[in-house]
């Protein structure tokens, strides 16, 4: 065979080798690829294969390039490439260079469609919603009903949000959805001005699809305004120590503190990074300013000093001093009687399943790893700062300050998010540069570098993408479908009706069915306008004689019962159901989703069944059906 058809065969190797290769990382990345040429028509949803595709094309250009002259040879076909891609036009790049802006765009067109299709909210928007709706901007300050907390400046923004435009679904996620976008676009500001566009276009991919994050821009929660002041505040502070004249990074810098000041008091992540990034940016003007300068940073931030206390006084100290969320948060911290290396073991245990949830991958160790190497080989200023995010949040835990779980190490991920970024940004520059140069090894360790950042992101991707399925009917969230079961159950009552509840279903008739609260504490502190409520209980079979259903429900006509978020012991939902079908006469009965199912019950003894309640088929693993009785009593909040 002549060299000139070995030329063509190893040039049709190379491109086989890289269009495999791209369809390979699309389709890893969650998506799926098709191309129509004439009658000939592939498509795939499976990576493997055009992986293999690809493996054999770099392995026929290998063979091929050694075949005409090792080294030689790739200096030819790298002059030949680049010949090819200098003939992209100048246009063409400029759009390379805005894909960060592209895919910002996109992300915030998507979310904000989600957020018009108005989802039913659900138990913890509810809880949060009852207080943002029934409680002044005064009685915010204090502590705050069923359980919950939020920062004060957030629960002012919701409350003013839903007095101008109504307590719908919209208005209450408007916040949340506003902090989500401003985080895209904080990511792609950080992409510009310090990464490359592979790099910034990255940073704002995972910032837009991780699970977690996605989950929280269509719920009630403070939790976007956590993500987004945990991405920010850490840039700023080394964008304040990069001005070119002292004056200006002093200037900086209080504008630094100025936010932080304000960050607080709508995103506790903006509480928790602060003293890293102060501790961070103290360092780094004291080195190349000097010590007097130093001792002005630090002395402009008592104003954030005073700026906490005052929070912390109106509202944090009723989060802090609460004795249901300190036995909420307990076994998310180290036992308090723990030494040193049990709690360093139980930190160390926490590594996986925060890289699962918030970090939103199963591949933890990637995770981590790639973090630390952007926060050691990245930009150096950035790396230092991103880095005492996490170390802050495992010293914060092991003093038994913050949870290190879940949502609230949400304040977390935007540093690995970033150092991610990094890490990617700088494996592609390593390969540009080794090319150009020819240093092969170089170039090997920044390709193997870039795909570990690829499986990683395709991972995040796959996890999150089931939160931007735009064309899935979205009625309900977590399965549940409160709004329409509640407002159904409405239409129905009558004067004198009673309602009963599982307790954490109770929120959803509170919010939608726009019952008032009940007081705290004994029956004699109710409220008189209010209907009759009660709370479904579980009794075991030696408390079901004196304490049944029908004592608990004596003189009532009527009652109106709702069996919404799943109660616990598994089972008990089909036991209250059963037991009312049992007692009464069933008026009318509807279910909306699994979990959501509502039913009118007539107690007088003339009354006739108009319908009945199907019986839910058992599941191949679920246990039969729960020993016990149900029982009833008041309903109080708590």
């Amino acid at each position: 065979m002549n060299p000139h058809t070995l030329v063509v065969l190893r040039r049709a190797a190379l491109v086989l080798w890289v269009v495999t290769g791209l369809w390979s990382a699309w389709l890893a990345l969650g998506g799926s690829a098709s191309i129509t040429i004439g009658p000939i028509h592939a498509s795939s949803r499976n990576a493997r294969n055009p992986l293999l595709m690809a493996a054999i094309g770099g392995i026929a250009f290998g063979l091929l390039t050694w075949r005409l002259g090792g080294r030689a040879g790739l200096d030819a076909e790298w002059l030949w490439v680049r010949q090819r891609f200098g003939a992209i036009t100048p246009a063409v790049w400029w759009s390379i260079g805005l894909l960060p802006v592209f895919v910002a765009l996109a992300g915030a067109g998507v979310d904000t469609y989600q957020w018009t299709r108005a989802a039913s909210i659900w138990l913890d928007e509810e809880m949060i919603a009852i207080n943002i709706r029934d409680r002044s901007f005064m009685d915010l300050t204090g502590a705050l009903w069923l359980g919950q907390s939020a920062p004060y400046g957030w629960l002012v923004a919701e409350r003013a949000v839903i007095l101008g435009f109504g307590t719908g679904e919209l208005p209450l996620r408007a916040v949340p959805l506003i902090f989500g976008i401003a985080t895209l676009a904080a990511a792609v500001w950080i992409g510009r001005r310090w990464l490359t566009r592979i790099g910034g276009t990255v940073l704002v991919l995972l910032c837009w699809i991780s699970s977690s994050f996605a989950h929280y821009r269509f719920e009630v929660k403070h939790y976007t305004a956590d993500i987004f002041f945990a991405l920010l505040l850490p840039v700023l502070a080394v964008w304040a120590t990069e001005a070119a004249e002292r004056a200006d990074r002093r200037r900086r810098a209080l504008i630094w503190w100025g936010i932080a000041a304000i960050g607080h008091w709508f995103a506790n992540g903006a509480l928790f990074v602060t003293p890293a990034c102060a501790i961070c940016l103290l360092v780094l003007i004291w080195r190349r300013d000097g010590k007097q300068e130093a001792i002005r940073f630090a002395g402009v931030g008592l104003v954030w000093l005073a700026s906490f206390g005052l929070h912390y006084h109106v509202a944090m100290r009723y989060t802090h001093q609460s004795e249901f969320l300190r036995t909420y948060w307990q076994n998310e911290l180290p036992p308090a009687t723990a030494g040193a290396m049990e709690t360093a073991r139980w930190l160390a245990d926490r590594v996986k399943p925060l890289a699962e949830n918030p970090g939103g991958t199963r591949l933890f160790a990637s995770l981590w790893a790639l973090a630390i190497g952007g926060f050691a080989f990245g930009h150096r200023r950035l790396g230092v700062v991103l880095s005492a995010i996490p170390l802050s949040a495992f010293v914060f835990a092991a003093a038994g300050v913050v949870p290190l779980v879940q949502r609230f190490s949400l304040w977390i991920v935007p540093a690995l998010y970033l150092g991610v970024a990094l890490v990617v940004d700088r494996a592609v520059r390593l390969t540009f540069d080794a090319t150009a140069r020819k240093r092969y090894l170089q170039l090997a360790l920044g390709a193997s570098v870039a795909v570990a950042g690829i499986r990683l992101t395709s991972d995040i991707v796959r996890q999150g993408r089931n939160d931007h399925r735009i064309n899935d009917s979205i009625p309900s969230r977590q399965s549940l479908n409160d709004r329409d079961a509640v407002r159904w159950l409405m239409r129905h009552r009558q004067p004198g009706d009673a309602f009963a509840a599982t307790r954490l279903a109770w929120p959803a008739l509170w919010w939608y069915g726009n019952l008032p609260l009940p007081a705290a504490g004994p029956a004699s502190q109710a409220r008189r306008e209010a209907p009759a409520m009660y709370e479904f209980v579980h009794l075991s079979a030696d408390d079901c004689e004196r304490s049944s259903l029908s004592v608990a429900f004596q003189g009532q006509r009527r009652v109106l019962a709702y069996v919404g978020f799943p109660s616990s012991p598994e089972g008990f939902d089909d036991l209250i159901l059963r037991t009312l079908d049992d007692l009464g006469a069933v008026v009318t009965y509807s279910e909306f989703s699994e979990p959501s199912r509502a039913v009118v019950i007539d107690l007088q003894p003339n009354a006739v069944d108009s319908t009945v309640i199907p019986q839910r088929q058992k599941r191949p693993d679920e246990a039969g059906p729960l020993a016990g009785c149900v029982g009833a009593r008041p309903m109080r909040r708590w």
